[in-house]
């Protein structure tokens, strides 16, 4: 088979097709395209737009669409030239003629804007962190901009937050920041404390001062309305060996508790209103009865000793969960 190639002027089939028409002007013919509604309208405008005289405005007419209306404005409003302010910003210099208490609110209306409140403080991740027992980063930065401004914001931040020990180091922590705030502000106005490991306390009689510490911070803080401690229910039994079956726990008396903790102390509290126990159910047995139900003795104790030595009802609740933190 052999191709032969031949320009396109001779190619016979050029012209059996019928020349494109799309390079081609249509017909403008009133069938094809009828002409669009018109209609005769006046505008009155002004040749200097503000000049409200009436010596100035012409009227011509002008067709378009029927949708077409606009008038130009004869009598714009003038425009005002932007002057720049100079003058110094404005100071509430009244602020330290208030009385406390308004101060106070202001204080407190300031830190709840930026989320102080929103979280409880573990003062013992803090402690390496901190420049000093005076100084903890936990406080605001309002804290920090003088000492009288100090002596204001930081019971105002202590009195909204709840604060947390894990333990001895942190229960000292906290105890010196608080003597650091001047007239024992620091104390009175702890309103919330919380306790993880109060049950570990060794007794008092096996400390060299026979004090416990958690309880001596709680009484100490004179506006106190609600506490809450660890306890783990094992804590209110104690071990004995039997020649025959091998190790046994038998539940301690409410009395022998109460002097192992010192729990007389708290009744120096005499602002409080809520006491929450965090129970931590125990794996062992008691062969006397149930630790659980020991610990809820105690609770019922310090209820019943607040309500014949003050005639005041304090709420109490335990709350039972596994062991974990």
């Amino acid at each position: 088979m052999s191709v032969r190639t031949i320009q396109s002027e001779k190619d016979p089939r050029r012209d059996q097709h019928s020349k494109s028409t799309h390079t081609q002007a249509p017909p403008l013919d009133e069938e094809n395209f009828p002409s669009l509604p018109v209609s005769t309208m006046t505008c009155t405008y002004s040749t200097d737009p503000w000049d409200s005289t009436e010596s100035d405005t012409e009227s011509e007419e002008i067709t378009g669409y029927d949708e077409l209306s606009w008038i130009v404005p004869t009598n714009p409003a003038p425009q005002v030239a932007a002057v720049e302010d100079t003058s110094p910003p404005k100071v509430f210099t009244l602020y330290p003629n208030l009385p406390l208490e308004i101060c106070e609110m202001i204080i407190e209306h300031a830190m709840r804007a930026d989320g102080e409140f929103d979280h409880n403080i573990d003062v013992q991740s803090y402690i390496s962190r901190s420049r000093s027992h005076s100084q903890p980063i936990f406080l605001p930065a309002i804290c920090f901009t003088s000492e009288a401004t100090r002596a204001e914001a930081a019971p105002v931040y202590i009195s909204n937050t709840t604060w947390k020990m894990r333990g001895y180091a942190s229960n000292q922590f906290l105890t010196h920041f608080l003597e650091s705030i001047p007239n024992g502000k620091g104390f009175s106005a702890v309103r919330n404390l919380h306790f993880t490991a109060f049950h570990w306390f060794p007794g008092v009689e096996n400390v060299d001062n026979h004090v416990n510490a958690d309880l001596e911070l709680m009484a100490r803080c004179t506006g106190l309305k609600k506490i809450c401690f660890t306890f783990h229910a094992s804590m209110v039994m104690s071990r004995f060996i039997n020649k025959y079956y091998g190790v046994h726990y038998r539940l301690k008396s409410v009395q022998e508790i109460v002097k192992h903790y010192d729990f007389e102390q708290i009744f120096r509290c005499a602002s409080l209103r809520e006491i929450t126990v965090d129970g931590l159910q125990a794996v062992m047995d008691a062969v006397d009865g149930y630790s659980e139900q020991r610990l809820q003795d105690v609770v019922d104790w310090i209820q019943g000793e607040f309500k014949s030595r003050f005639e005041k009802e304090v709420k109490t609740t335990i709350k039972w969960r596994n062991y974990s933190y």
